[in-house]
């Protein structure tokens, strides 16, 4: 226990006054409890600890209360409305008659908030802790914990905002005030929305009639108009208000954990040095949204109930691997029917990217089976690429158009051409953008008509790759992310995958090695992850991977070919390679041709044409010596779609999959590839 400190050291005697018979005690314990907390929040991250299930006692002046008893009494009194009896039980547990007894773990900080809180509303709302600790709270704590806790912690920081800065009902558009101009919080059909959602957060999913419709799209028009701007709060506060729509309203296109993860980085950016005024400030807004973060809370943990990373250990003896013709689950080959959907979100989302003007790398797994697979390695279930991550709100912005396209709105006001044509084009496929957010966020590209764990693209966010200072490259985290070097990214080139050719690192082995260290990628597989909603699970499993040769595709190594030489593999000379780009140079950039500069390369593939990689110098006029690079191969089952390109068969000759071409040393000027139909 933490030494009792004097009413007059501690400077609340005065405010603390009308707390009836407990008032001499409840300042010194709080002040200890202060001090608790910072030391709690500043010690561990809380996401690294498990759950107590035994973190508080408190001494009742009728018996002595657990854990689970304090909270099977708060919970029924948030739920009343925070009204209690004199001879309810909720008063003898919220007027203990000695101090709090707490274990000293970061596991323990969210149920010793919530009794902190839970104490505080009960004395009328007298603040609970001290600035330092709501700036440890905004900064210490992982929401999506808050939200699997069993601490109604979301109702009760909502509960005790209206007691620590109470308005009248008809004020709320003070907010707006603030504001200014600029903000919707002045706006007659915003307030309206707000209080005829505010009765429906017990319900499960929030029900539309037309008066609500008609509000959530002003509020949606809005946020497309302005922008979401994080840096200012009015406009970041609305635009989490047409976020929480997203979560809410049926059909969803945000998932709830992302909607706790931005609110967290709102009010981290705002509340640094002002955390407990920028926490009463969200909840006065007159939208309760403290009250719908505990609905999405509520929703979390529907949607992933507590979401688990399950290993599954077993050796290479227990799989029979043994005998290379035996099959095993870990490496079992994805359906093929699953294989071809992966393959068509890939592309679509390829061309989304290009579209939208967000350059893209390639990352993790995904990367690992360009260099090692030339696609995707067979037993993987998923694909993840990575923009930079200021690409966030751009992506927030065309997410709330889509919502704004379902509710009939125009949803090009105030947007980007380059989003609009993004947009435009993934409606033409009928596919869709959606958030999903666990520990790191994600937005994914998925049909609009795919449900549960439908193939999908993941879109993460890299930091730093769209900043041409910065050293490296983070993926995922900004602070615990992969780091690559960017000098091993840029210039991007093009990488074989499947039948695709898509954006990787400039020297992709060395960005492959950043995420698996060791170089034990090469010659070693690892069983695969099976993806779903609420688990990984993850195949802990390593074995050669040429037991596994004769059931799937390996890449050889890229080696050099004399230019004229006849290339290993069937139906590809280089000389047929030459041929086909010069075709192609005809007929996309008349007056640009070869140099002498050639440098031609191939590597083999298992089961199909082996892949080339011819590089030259391009000369024309105004060119100042830009350099080229060509992917070139043959595929049957595209034989017929690639008669359409600018370089057609002739033969039975490679085929240009892309051409990049640009000043040395920088990224492509010219990029052409033969997706583009």
């Amino acid at each position: 226990m933490h030494p009792r400190l004097s009413e007059s050291a501690m400077g609340h005697g005065s405010r603390l006054g009308n707390l009836s018979s407990r008032s001499s005690l409840w300042p010194r314990r709080t002040f200890a409890r202060w001090s608790l907390l910072a030391a709690v929040v500043l010690s561990v991250e809380l996401c690294n600890a498990a759950v107590d299930s035994d973190c508080i006692t408190v001494e009742g002046r009728s018996r002595t209360y657990t854990e689970s008893e304090v909270l099977a009494l708060i919970k029924p009194w948030a739920e009343a409305g925070f009204q209690s009896g004199e001879d309810d039980p909720i008063v003898d547990v919220l007027q203990p008659i000695s101090p709090l007894r707490q274990k000293e773990t970061t596991s323990c900080l969210i149920p010793v908030l919530g009794y902190l809180i839970a104490e505080a509303i009960f004395a009328g709302g007298e603040d609970p802790m001290s600035p330092q600790v709501w700036q440890h709270v905004l900064g210490g704590i992982a929401w999506e914990d808050i939200a699997r806790s069993p601490w109604p912690l979301f109702e009760l920081i909502g509960r005790w905002t209206t007691l620590a800065a109470p308005l009248p009902p008809n004020q709320h558009l003070d907010f707006g005030a603030m504001c200014q101009d600029q903000s919707i919080w002045r706006d007659p059909e915003v307030v309206a929305l707000g209080s005829l959602i505010a009765p429906q957060l017990s319900s499960m999913v929030v029900e539309m009639d037309e008066r609500m419709h008609s509000a959530a799209r002003e509020v949606l028009a809005r946020v497309i108009d302005f922008h979401f701007d994080s840096a200012d709060f009015c406009s970041a506060v609305a635009g989490l208000l047409a976020l929480y729509l997203l979560v809410l309203l049926p059909n969803p296109l945000a998932n709830p954990g992302y909607a706790l993860r931005m609110t967290l980085v709102v009010l981290q950016r705002h509340g640094l040095d002002n955390a407990k005024d920028v926490v009463v400030r969200f909840g006065t807004v007159g939208w309760q949204l403290w009250q719908m973060l505990a609905k999405i809370a509520e929703l979390e943990r529907i949607y992933r109930p507590d979401y688990e990373h399950v290993d599954i250990s077993t050796s290479a003896d227990e799989l029979g691997l043994a005998d290379a013709s035996d099959s095993a689950r870990a490496f079992a080959a994805v359906d093929q029917d699953q294989a071809d959907k992966l393959m068509e979100a890939l592309l679509v989302t390829h061309n989304f990217l290009e579209a939208f003007g967000a350059p893209y790398i390639m990352v993790a797994g995904t990367l690992l089976g360009s260099v090692r697979h030339f696609g995707r390695i067979p037993w993987d279930d998923d694909v993840d690429l990575c923009v930079d991550s200021t690409r966030h709100l751009p992506f927030l912005e065309l997410v709330a158009a889509q919502e704004a396209l379902r509710m009939g709105l125009s949803a090009d006001r105030g947007m980007s051409w380059e989003a609009q044509r993004a947009l435009r084009y993934l409606q033409q496929q009928r596919y869709q953008m959606r958030i999903v957010s666990s520990r790191s966020l994600t937005f994914i590209v998925l049909p609009e008509a795919a449900t549960g764990d439908a193939p999908h693209i993941d879109i993460w966010e890299c930091w730093g790759l769209g900043d041409e200072h910065a050293e490296e490259i983070r993926w995922a985290s900004l602070q615990f992310g992969v780091r690559i070097p960017r000098k091993a990214i840029f210039p991007r080139r093009k990488l074989p995958f499947g039948d695709l050719a898509l954006w990787g690192p400039r020297t992709a082995q060395e960005a492959t090695e950043a995420f698996f260290p060791g170089g034990a990628w090469r010659s070693t597989c690892v069983g695969r992850k099976e993806h779903s909603v609420s688990v990984v699970y993850e195949y802990d499993v390593r074995v050669p991977c040429r037991s596994f040769e004769d059931r799937h595709d390996f890449a050889g190594p890229w080696q050099p070919l004399e230019v004229g030489a006849a290339a290993d593999g069937p139906r590809a000379t280089s000389g047929s390679a030459v041929a086909a780009v010069e075709r192609l140079l005809a007929r996309r950039l008349p007056g640009v041709t070869l140099g002498n500069a050639l440098s031609l390369e191939e590597a083999s593939l298992s089961s199909s044409a082996p892949r080339l990689r011819l590089r030259f110098e391009a000369t024309g006029i105004g060119l100042g010596g830009w350099q080229c690079e060509a992917l070139l191969w043959q595929s049957e089952q595209l034989a017929d779609h690639l008669l359409l390109l600018g370089a057609s068969l002739e033969g039975d000759g490679p085929a240009v999959r892309s051409l990049l071409c640009g000043p040395p040393g920088q990224e492509a000027s010219y990029v052409w590839e033969d997706t583009w139909l």
